[in-house]
């Protein structure tokens, strides 16, 4: 295992600690204790500090600090102020929350192009089309009298829309956003009698997309691991030593044909 892999992999632990302690604190307000939350937000921001500790500002994301912070400040604070202000930063981020990883050079194949493969000849394109008519239409349709949830469809959409033919990363945290969403406010909108087949559109759709980003990481694996040996076992050939003529007695000796008949007459006319 290279460095940057052991560094990768380091970093992927922290995230995925990060990412459930993220969870598990937007998941507190509406289910736990005070105490509980406050221990919820602590674990966030030590799981945060963690990642932060080990980057360099310029490889940090966009949404670590401000989600840590946050973190920090209502654990240390207690008030129903910085819960706010943490439950803002998480419900604003989100959808850019995904796994950090250190890019290594010496990659060995273009992730990305093959990525944009894969997508266009799959049905992730036409998968995001449909939760962009579905999330439309609660929107425009007046129904839904929550200033707050009519905002966080609005940014869901703005999401859907920006990153329909988006980079891997860009779909991932679009997808997840949108289970976001769908996990806070799903029953609250089933219970409005004017967008419910829109909201049902959106919660099957949304699970098509789920099983087709799945299909599609199982593809990107599969196809990486190929292109990775096919690459490597060109480069061992390109490194092995070149075919040298073979030389006897300081003559070189390449292509060798089967003397002919007159050739070897000749050859026999001399002894």
């Amino acid at each position: 295992m290279s460095s940057v892999e052991r560094f990768n992999r380091t970093l992927g632990d922290r995230y995925d600690a990060f990412k459930q302690y993220l969870d598990k604190t937007v998941s507190s307000f509406a289910t736990s204790t005070d105490v509980q939350r406050y221990r919820n937000a602590d674990q966030l921001a030590s799981a945060g500090r963690d990642i932060l500790n080990i980057l360099v500002k310029s490889d940090r994301p966009p949404w670590i600090q401000p989600i840590t912070e946050a973190a920090e400040a209502f654990s240390q604070q207690k008030n129903s102020a910085q819960g706010e202000r943490l439950l803002k930063m998480a419900v604003q981020h989100y959808h850019e929350v995904g796994p950090i990883v250190i890019a290594d050079d010496s990659s060995t194949y273009d992730f990305d192009k093959l990525y944009e493969r894969l997508r266009d000849e799959g049905k992730l394109p036409e998968l995001f089309d449909k939760m962009i008519d579905a999330v439309s239409k609660m929107v425009e349709s007046g129904e839904i009298d929550s200033v707050t949830v009519v905002d966080a469809l609005r940014r869901l959409l703005n999401i859907l829309k920006a990153n329909r033919n988006g980079s891997y990363v860009a779909v991932t945290r679009s997808l997840d956003y949108a289970k976001f969403i769908r996990n806070i406010g799903i029953e609250f909108l089933k219970r409005i009698p004017g967008i419910r087949e829109a909201v049902n559109a959106y919660e099957k759709t949304l699970e098509e997309a789920e099983g087709e980003r799945q299909n599609l990481e199982q593809q990107l694996r599969d196809d990486s691991l190929h292109a990775i040996i096919d690459k490597t076992m060109f480069a061992r050939l390109q490194q092995l030593p070149k075919k040298q003529p073979l030389l006897l007695e300081g003559t070189v000796l390449t292509d060798v044909a089967e003397p002919q008949d007159a050739a070897v007459d000749e050859l026999n006319a001399g002894e």
